[in-house]
């Protein structure tokens, strides 16, 4: 199943009573993510960006966070936000960016609900509102 797929990867990954494989940790997320693991995608997503076990590929990262961003993941959609906001294998959007920041933010991460202070303090992907800015300042704070 998904979650025994998902858990063996983790092993490979960090050399967990076996001998580190990225390679085919990358393998086994792969196929966990086919099953519907979220974390399996955000690991793939991770994987990719960072060239951790296979060829460095934006592009696929960022399709790997939006599916598992689409089954509300957190990291996730933080990481898709991260990439829009960067350019990283999607057209930049400040849009696009502030869209999952919010996602992320809605489910109480206080890196995005900073994100999403910063982004109405400057305008960016919203439109400029100090009131809104800090209150998101205020629940990333409190969170």
């Amino acid at each position: 199943d998904a979650d025994s797929l998902y858990n063996l990867a983790c092993c490979y990954g960090e050399g967990l009573g076996v001998q580190q494989d990225f390679s085919k940790a990358v393998q086994l997320y792969e196929k966990a993510a086919d099953k519907g693991s979220v974390h399996a995608m955000y690991n793939l997503g991770s994987f990719y960006l960072k060239g951790i076990g296979v060829e460095e590929n934006h592009t696929k990262a960022a399709q790997y966070f939006l599916k598992g961003a689409n089954k509300g993941h957190l990291e996730s959609q933080y990481n898709l936000a991260f990439c829009y906001d960067n350019g990283l294998g999607v057209e930049k959007s400040p849009t696009k960016a502030a869209e999952w920041y919010q996602k992320a933010a809605d489910q109480g991460d206080s890196d995005a609900l900073r994100m999403m202070a910063q982004r109405y303090s400057h305008g960016l992907g919203v439109p400029r509102d100090i009131n809104k800015a800090m209150k998101y300042m205020e629940r990333a704070l409190l969170s």
